[in-house]
């Protein structure tokens, strides 16, 4: 073996050993995530402190499979070779799909428009996909409280320094003195806390008919905590407290 040869076998291996790490990194820390929600989502139960039937404790663990799901198709992500950004407008179709799936929306028109352009880091996969799968499993679960078929729409487009997620409704919006930042579900509790992780903004606007949520979401200024410590595990470990990200305009 000539030793140019032998020296780009040994680069190949390093950035081999490189890239396992890191992939290893985010895959515990997705991990931690999903056991810190799946922990506070046992919590709500224990609180509520009500009989429920076989039909709502099956709805119960469709959400928590979604979720699992959620991180297992960011897992697979993972397990290519990174450059660094990931297209992320595909990856968030795969997500409300599995969202939709796992709440027998059939009956719900489901419109997007994702922009090719939309890119995140991929660091930023596991809580933007968490983030959206929580805001089209509120708009499932309260958009319509009547049972009222409806429409909910996911646009993701990219802007000058990261990307604009947004998820609509055509529901009965946030009820009046609501407000998101203080909610006790754990739904928003999720929002809240995984957009404060990757310091993300979360608007909450209702425009007349439903309720508009935009995230905005720098493409490639992370903060310091995402990759040195898990604050969505953190949070469960403080029985849900944590520090608001979200704006109202106006409450739900």
């Amino acid at each position: 073996m000539s030793l140019h040869s032998h020296n780009d076998t040994k680069l190949s291996d390093s950035l081999a050993l490189v890239f396992a790490f890191e992939a290893n990194h985010r895959i515990s820390n997705a991990l931690a995530a999903i056991s810190a929600a799946v922990r506070l989502q046992a919590l709500d139960v224990e609180r509520a402190a009500k009989v429920r039937t076989p039909g709502e404790m099956g709805r119960l663990l469709e959400e928590v499979a979604a979720r699992i799901e959620i991180v297992g198709d960011v897992h697979r992500i993972f397990a290519q070779p990174s450059t660094g950004s990931l297209g992320i407008g595909t990856h968030l179709l795969t997500v409300a799909n599995k969202i939709l799936a796992a709440h027998w929306a059939d009956s719900t028109l489901f419109e997007h428009d994702l922009d090719p352009a939309c890119s995140l880091r991929s660091e930023l996969a596991v809580p933007v996909s968490m983030i959206v799968g929580e805001l089209i499993t509120n708009a499932l679960k309260y958009a319509h409280p009547s049972g009222v078929d409806g429409w909910i729409r996911l646009e993701c487009h990219a802007i000058h320094d990261g990307v604009q997620i947004r998820v609509s409704d055509d529901g009965v919006g946030l009820p009046v003195g609501f407000d998101p930042a203080s909610a006790a579900s754990l739904g928003f509790r999720l929002i809240q806390v995984l957009a404060s992780q990757i310091g993300a903004q979360v608007r909450f606007e209702q425009p007349g008919i439903g309720l508009h949520v935009t995230l905005t979401v720098a493409a490639y200024e992370l903060p310091e905590d995402l990759n040195g410590r898990t604050v969505l595990a953190e949070t469960s470990a403080q029985h849900g407290r944590f520090a608001s990200g979200a704006t109202v305009s106006p409450a739900r």
